[in-house]
């Protein structure tokens, strides 16, 4: 298990003067780049090898989103793992112990050249220890999306949204995801899953439909493939 500390800063808020959802996510995310880096599997190491972990889901629920210079802390471990995927969560508790949001996540091993899904080599799998996985309502990793899905824009992926390995970041997805949101929608449970990467230049096409209190949106290619799906609740 890994814990980092933290406070959060202004530039971390929403209107309401409370950390946003995207930071929190983007805390998470860097918690386990960081529990990787003190382990010795960094990208760096992992390249090398010739082999990347790649993002495939998240399960995020938020219970309450902490106030601006509120001090945090973010816990992570890995719980399980098979030959290809990883499974890892996340809690995020404010400076009284009180969890705030927490998360699971499901990571495929991919290999660096042909972007395929490969066994994880050993030394690959440092940190992967199994411990025991948080108390929360496991949903899947595949999200069923409705069939009727209403367009809204479409738009091109632009370099301030790309990571190291050129591709859209993770946590862009969701960024892209949530301008769609009512205004008065109180988000409890964020699920995504990434289905193929897009890159600088791609058009995206930004699809929703709202089913049963819970609204849908799919991130679609221009060959009405999607890039990530998304349910949030």
């Amino acid at each position: 298990m890994y814990t980092l500390k933290g406070r959060v800063g202004y530039s971390e808020t929403s209107t309401d003067g409370r950390i946003s959802i995207v930071s929190i996510v983007n805390h998470m995310q860097n918690t386990s780049s960081y529990e990787y880096y003190q382990l010795g599997t960094s990208f760096d190491f992992l390249r090398e090898l010739g082999q990347v972990w790649i993002l495939n889901s998240w399960q995020i629920v938020f219970e309450k989103r902490p106030k601006v210079y509120e001090d945090i802390s973010i816990r992570t471990w890995a719980y399980d793992y098979s030959d290809v995927f990883g499974y890892r969560n996340y809690v995020l508790e404010d400076a009284n112990g009180e969890v705030c949001a927490y998360a699971n996540s499901v990571w495929v091993m991919t290999d660096a050249k042909t972007g395929r899904p490969t066994k994880a080599l050993e030394r690959s799998r440092i940190g992967y220890s199994g411990e025991p996985r948080f108390e929360m309502d496991y949903q899947d990793r595949k999200i069923i999306m409705p069939i009727d899905m209403e367009e809204i824009e479409s738009f091109y992926v632009k370099r301030n949204q790309l990571d190291t390995h050129l591709h859209v970041n993770n946590v862009k997805y969701i960024e892209m995801a949530l301008q769609y949101l009512p205004e008065d929608f109180e988000l409890k449970q964020l699920r995504i899953q990434y289905i193929r990467s897009a890159i600088l230049g791609d058009k995206i096409t930004a699809k929703l439909t709202n089913k049963d209190g819970k609204i849908y949106i799919s991130l679609d290619s221009d060959e009405g493939k999607p890039f990530a799906t998304l349910e949030l609740s």
